[in-house]
């Protein structure tokens, strides 16, 4: 039994250090904008890894680590859930506490077209720096390839299309412990599984002093 009460214990600890963790930016308000955008909009969204990204991290990819992301520009979305998105570059860096110090993420959305696209095809892309934002709607790709994080049927340059901006203002980034808006899931969240093998500790625990206690009800016959 005590060993299944230390099975159980490292069980907990090991979901809670490997807790989801969602990071999520908010970045400054467009400084020029052209139609659709307006100066009123800005970059909002968040992306989520299976464990907290280390500290001290220089900037590289961490594509490998992330679970999701949806972001919004304001009139375009990017989530990791739309068949037509496509990552172009993530790249992030940490400071000793793990906070997101630096970061260049790039995600596209193709607008027209289907699978596998061509040059022509219309795509919209969101730019994520820590100088500023800048983002692109309904321009047209001129060349199809792959992606930095090595993604196919990615647009890799293109040509027109309506431009906004604030590239002189850093937006930020916070931390949070779980997804702000999780999408219905058909197993328990990571919260959910730790309250239910706490359940079971105490479950065990409490059968273990039963079955103590009718152990010695019985020797006390006994004697």
């Amino acid at each position: 039994m005590d060993r299944v009460f230390a099975f159980l214990i490292a069980a907990v600890a090991s979901l809670s250090a490997s807790a989801a963790t969602v990071y999520q930016y908010v970045g400054p308000n467009y400084t020029s904008a052209s139609s659709p955008y307006t100066t009123a909009q800005r970059v909002t969204g968040q992306f989520t890894t299976a464990s907290p990204l280390a500290p001290n991290l220089p900037q590289a990819s961490v594509l490998a680590q992330v679970t999701s992301y949806s972001f919004s520009d304001g009139v375009n979305s990017y989530a990791s859930s739309d068949p037509n998105a496509r990552v172009i570059e993530f790249k992030v860096a940490t400071d000793a506490a793990g906070a997101i110090s630096g970061w260049t993420v790039e995600l596209d959305v193709w607008e027209s077209g289907t699978s596998p696209h061509t040059a022509g095809d219309l795509v919209s892309s969101m730019n994520v720096i820590g100088s500023g934002d800048l983002v692109l709607d309904s321009a047209n790709c001129s060349t199809v390839g792959t992606s930095l994080e090595g993604i196919g049927d990615s647009c890799t340059s293109t040509t027109g299309g309506s431009v906004a901006s604030n590239l002189s203002s850093p937006g930020t980034w916070t931390i949070a412990a779980t997804p702000v808006a999780p999408a219905a899931a058909a197993v328990p969240a990571l919260s959910e599984w730790t309250t239910l093998a706490l359940a079971l500790l105490l479950a065990f625990a409490a059968a273990a002093g039963l079955r103590r206690g009718r152990v010695t009800a019985i020797e006390r016959g006994v004697r």
